[in-house]
């Protein structure tokens, strides 16, 4: 019994940090930038992973930014996240 409560938090907590999507922000050579949200396909033991397809990517792009939910600085946060 106390395997299985060990094993059902970890499945929680592993859960609750889990994204489900990200934000994609694209900057173009004019300085112009559109934001996408995308799903993140579940590989399974706790990963996940971004799929983006060359022909989505515009010809213009400059910068690519991938925003993750809990990627983002409040004011007040130490350090930095490093993905």
């Amino acid at each position: 019994m106390k395997k299985l409560l060990i094993t059902l938090s970890l499945l929680v907590a592993v859960h609750a940090f889990a994204a489900d999507s990200v934000e994609i922000r694209t900057t173009n050579k004019k300085g112009q930038t559109s934001v996408q949200k995308v799903k993140l396909q579940d590989m399974g033991n706790g990963v996940e992973r971004l799929y983006i397809p060359i022909r989505e990517i515009p010809l213009d792009a400059k910068y690519i930014d991938i925003v993750h939910e809990y990627a983002k600085a409040k004011k007040g946060d130490e350090g930095y996240w490093v993905f």
